[in-house]
């Protein structure tokens, strides 16, 4: 099935993303740019193997829609595509790229001119559109496109490092860290090795080569697992492993850290969200006035740091373009989805997992401190996710009886759109939250997040009791 959603097309490549449909797409972004007169766009793809022929079709399209200025990125990580309207002067971005499914689907993403996903309104009238544009015909040149992506590299890559500084450089040289970098064959390659060369900071490669992938896609505590067990005690610090298109990054930490010993060597996006938070606030000098931005299913590990700052927080439902707006609207200095690892620090429009390093970096320099005691220093949280699944055609009318059952119940209900999350606030220091998915008919998403793990599961367990029961009345 092809997945039409606000954060762009997925599907299995030839079976549900097929050439009409990418044709069609491209004919229909190609008329955007064309009626907003703009005459240029970037496109970039991560290193699934159907990435580069889905660039030639839609190369062929902007061609054949008389688009002058095409700017070739090539590989390109959809975190470095979100910079290519500003470096190039385009009106737009297409980001090829299923992101965290596996190397048999593929993906379309669409950037606006500010490099930011297309807004909620403008991606469902792309997605209309779409449905009755007609692609072009007629022979092209796609070889006469400019090759940017070498540029595109230095540029991503100056940006990280004037990100992190000069004094935070010295302090990262004589550390002499060491790092183990999982790239996992993925669009994060380009970038890495200039990186850290620039760093003067070590670094175990695997996964260096581009297309091969050597454990599932998402980077996640099941896939991550064999790293736990290639670190090497005493010569690496700790593991970042990224996805294909290298918006997410996970960190992994050795067996002998106190991190571990404390529960897991995996550190979840809501740890990683938070961990970028308090370096983004501790280094500015008057953070009073900032707002953080994050969706309504972040764990309050993130709001105790905002508190600890005495700025604020503002939530929003979930989807990363509903923070990214908001963050836009608000000149907010940082924001993100707990449920994703990789922060959204601008002059980025959207989750950047190499960005989210440097900006971590830059707090391992400034502070003094170990990833690990970075970690150990954040408010301690778990937080407890899964799916319940209801009949699609009722997944609206349970919503509606969700909403009355959780006001009768909860102290704090809030309610975030007509089809949005339904967050419960029953105590201090826990929620539960409940969302219909935008890409899976019929299934709500629970996540439940609280101080003490026994909270968190047995808010998570009565989450999906109420859910079933109201389903089944």
């Amino acid at each position: 099935m092809l997945i039409e959603s606000l954060s762009g097309v997925r599907g299995i490549f030839n079976s549900d993303l097929t050439e009409g449909v990418v044709r069609r797409y491209a004919r229909a972004f190609a008329e955007r740019l064309i009626v907003a007169q703009e005459s240029g766009v970037a496109i970039g793809y991560d290193t699934r193997p159907s990435s580069a022929a889905i660039s030639v079709w839609m190369i062929e399209e902007f061609l054949r829609a008389g688009i002058s200025d095409i700017y070739n990125c090539k590989v390109a990580s959809t975190a470095a595509m979100h910079l290519t309207p500003a470096v190039f002067k385009a009106g737009g971005a297409v980001m090829i790229t299923a992101s965290h499914n596996e190397p048999e689907w593929n993906g379309l993403k669409f950037m606006r001119k500010d490099g930011a996903l297309l807004h909620p309104e403008e991606a469902e009238k792309l997605m209309n559109d779409s449905r009755g544009v007609t692609p072009g015909s007629g022979d092209t040149d796609v070889e006469s496109v400019l090759d940017v992506s070498r540029r595109l590299q230095q540029e991503y890559v100056l940006l990280l490092l004037r990100t992190i500084g000069d004094d935070a450089k010295r302090t990262l040289a004589e550390r002499q860290l060491h790092i183990f970098v999982d790239a996992n064959g993925g669009a994060a390659i380009p970038y890495l090795k200039d990186f850290f060369d620039r760093l003067n900071i070590q670094i175990t490669f695997k996964g260096s080569e581009q297309g091969k992938f050597w454990r599932t896609i998402e980077p996640k505590a099941e896939s991550l697992a064999p790293i736990v067990d290639y670190l090497n005690i005493g010569k690496e610090d700790f593991a970042i492993a990224f996805d294909c298109d290298a918006d997410r990054m996970e960190f992994v930490m050795p067996k002998t850290s106190a991190f571990t010993e404390r529960g897991t060597p995996f550190v979840s996006g809501q740890y990683v969200l938070g961990c970028v938070v308090k370096a983004v606030l501790s280094s500015m000098k008057d953070p009073q006035n900032a707002t953080v931005v994050t969706n309504n299913a972040t764990s309050r590990i993130v709001q105790e740091i905002v508190d600890s700052y005495k700025v604020k927080l503002e939530e929003v439902d979930v989807g990363e373009i509903n923070v990214v707006k908001r963050m836009q609207e608000l000149d907010s200095p940082v924001g993100g989805e707990g449920s994703s690892a990789g922060g959204i620090i601008p002059p980025m429009a959207g989750r950047d997992g190499l960005m989210t390093l440097a900006v971590i970096l830059r707090y391992l320099a400034e502070s003094g401190k170990t990833i690990d005691e970075a970690l150990l220093d954040l408010p301690r949280y778990t937080t407890v996710a899964g799916k319940v699944t209801v009949d699609p055609g009722r997944a609206q009318a349970v919503r509606k009886k969700l909403i009355e059952a959780m006001k009768l119940t909860c102290k704090d209900v809030r309610v975030f759109g007509d089809d949005g999350g339904v967050k419960c606030i029953p105590a201090p220091r826990q929620f539960v939250t409940f969302r219909m998915s935008k890409t899976e008919a019929g299934v709500y998403r629970v996540i439940a997040d609280a101080k003490e793990k026994e909270d968190a599961e047995k808010l998570f367990e009565q989450g999906k009791e109420l859910l079933q029961r109201l389903s089944a009345e």
